[in-house]
């Protein structure tokens, strides 16, 4: 399996990869009818989402599907050019929490699915209540401390200890609080 395209959410004017959902994904093609495939190997779902913060409330900003059929419905009042929807501003009423990731240490690297959160020099969780923001949570040190305890059993890159030390590099992934 390829790395895959990571979702995004503007948050405070940055951009983040959304690295998971406490409560499962937001947006699901199939909820509008569309059934997705892939493209490419990079993006197995067939569809990529961006979010956006806006005054404290969160909000789909962002799509890009490609139907299986080319069937593309207007979501959110927008009619999409080749499958990308822009200008998109629907409220989300999302109860739980978002993984917000940047500075991605390409030391951590896997060719495969998503990147690990502890891989990231920048780890927020964002807590939700019906779509409004409630909690921030920074933890960039806890993804830190992952890493340096990683690191001091493992000198390379975890390409090259995939055998050896696969249940200590899923420890980078870092479960919800």
């Amino acid at each position: 399996m390829t790395a895959q395209f990571p979702d995004h959410i503007i948050f405070r004017d940055e951009r983040y990869d959304v690295g998971g959902f406490s409560n499962g994904p937001i947006f699901l093609p199939n909820h509008w009818g569309v059934e997705t495939e892939s493209r490419c190997s990079a993006n197995l779902r067939g569809y990529t989402v961006g979010y956006s913060v806006i005054d404290d409330e969160l909000f789909t900003t962002y799509l890009f599907l490609n139907s299986k059929d080319g069937l593309y419905p207007m979501i959110g009042g927008v009619t999409p050019e080749d499958g990308v929807y822009k200008g998109l501003k629907m409220k989300v009423p999302y109860d739980g929490k978002l993984r917000l990731l940047k500075d991605f240490d390409r030391k951590y690297y896997m060719h495969i699915g998503f990147q690990a959160a502890a891989g990231h020099n920048t780890v927020l969780e964002l807590s939700f209540e019906k779509g409004k923001l409630i909690e921030i949570h920074d933890r960039s040190e806890e993804a830190q401390a992952l890493r340096a305890e990683y690191d001091k059993k493992y000198d390379s890159s975890p390409l090259t200890i995939l055998h050896e030390g696969w249940d200590d590099f899923k420890k980078l992934h870092m479960k919800f609080d």
